[in-house]
């Protein structure tokens, strides 16, 4: 029987066309123990490990968090469950942003600094111009990694030509960290 976190792996592996082998020379973990994590058969893998191959696949730590939090309850959080009032963190703040509104900005605000046309930022993110494109549409998210590579490399331009002040970077990594509902 598999579980949410295996079922994530291996969709995501399989939407990069990735045998089992070739994620596990990418991440270093062991392809027998990823089958092992997408069957079923390790219930609570290690998770520096599982944090490895959610790199190499591109998996949001938010995704992550998600499964965790179906197999640890038992069953899928319904919507209303994170806030007690039945309203959503997003509704209650008209200024807050949800992950992939964040990382949209974040994206954008890089291809503007930088120069970059979708080909550059797939290099630049290690995906496809495809995966871009679902990001700049709001239907994927930056992974934990792409997030620190645009922090990093924005962070790198001082402010005023075009980069991320100090507070720009402190004030996107607080959103990051803030509880999300559903």
């Amino acid at each position: 029987m598999s579980t949410t976190l295996g079922r994530l792996l291996q969709s995501a592996r399989e939407e990069l066309s990735y045998s089992r082998t070739r994620a596990a020379e990418l991440s270093g973990v062991n392809a027998s123990t990823i089958e092992a994590w997408e069957v079923g058969r390790v219930l609570k893998p290690p998770f520096q490990d599982v944090v490895r191959l959610a790199r190499v696949l591109s998996i949001s730590m938010s995704d992550l968090e998600r499964c965790v939090m179906e197999e640890q309850d038992g069953e899928k959080p319904d919507d209303d469950s994170a806030e007690s009032d039945g309203e959503s963190a997003t509704s209650r703040d008209p200024t807050a942003r949800s992950a992939p509104e964040v990382g949209l900005a974040l994206l954008q605000r890089a291809t503007e600094v930088l120069g970059w046309d979708d080909g550059t930022a797939a290099q630049a993110l290690k995906t496809s111009k495809a995966r871009i494109g679902r990001l700049r549409r709001g239907t994927d998210e930056l992974s934990v990694v792409e997030v620190m590579t645009l922090v990093a490399m924005l962070a790198a331009f001082p402010s005023g030509r075009g980069g991320a002040t100090r507070a720009e970077v402190d004030d996107f990594l607080a959103r990051l960290r803030e509880p999300r509902a559903g």
